[in-house]
């Protein structure tokens, strides 16, 4: 004669079994899914990047076509909480570029003027961009509302725009809303080479 224990463990696993069985296949890729840490860690980066290009206008500082000429081929810029004086900011600041002649090269070079300090304002108004092509609107995420105040935390190309950063966040947007496009083109034909023109186009329009 079973014991009662033995009847409940054999009942918990009659039970699992007929959840697997009745779920569906979505339910069970979750339930794989979710078991995996790796794959949570990368889900969890690659959700994180999907928020940062779909609100890419509002996130980057600047405008893709927006040029710091003074600053061209500039190197990355940090921002700091503590001057050179060893003082603590709560806000975090820029220093000031300015422009020196190198004595080798006689090419103009930025250097850090570590005399004159920029806060960083948020929510500040700045270049006007379309959101998805519904609204307009001229609010950023950071910047400087004084137009000579720049910052380009990953530098600029030799036109002198936010290339790294800017660019590169506003061109993500245009790839992930080409990828829902191109993924119903291949799931309607069946196809991996369907949406390859609408790949393709994403591309080119960078």
């Amino acid at each position: 004669m079973a014991s009662p224990g033995t009847n409940t463990i054999a009942a918990a696993r009659t039970a699992a079994v007929r959840r697997t069985d009745t779920a569906t296949h979505w339910q069970l890729m979750w339930w794989k899914f979710r078991r995996h840490k790796m794959a949570l860690l990368g889900g969890s980066i690659l959700a994180f990047l999907v928020f940062f290009s779909l609100f890419a206008e509002f996130f980057a500082p600047y405008t893709p076509q927006e040029r710091t000429v003074k600053y061209a081929q500039g190197r990355p810029m940090g921002f700091h909480l503590i001057d050179a004086q060893g003082s603590f900011h709560l806000r975090p600041f820029v220093y000031a570029r300015v422009t020196k002649r190198d004595k080798v090269t006689l090419r103009l070079v930025p250097t850090v003027d570590t005399t004159t300090m920029s806060p960083i304002q948020f929510f500040v108004r700045g270049d006007e961009y379309n959101m998805w092509g519904l609204f307009e609107s001229d609010i950023h995420f950071f910047g400087f509302e004084d137009k000579k105040v720049f910052l380009h935390l990953l530098g600029t190309d030799q036109l002198g725009r936010d290339y790294v950063l800017a660019r590169s966040l506003c061109h993500s947007d245009i790839l992930c809303r080409s990828a829902p496009l191109a993924s119903c083109c291949r799931s309607y034909w069946g196809s991996p080479w369907a949406g390859l023109p609408v790949t393709s186009v994403a591309w080119w329009t960078i």
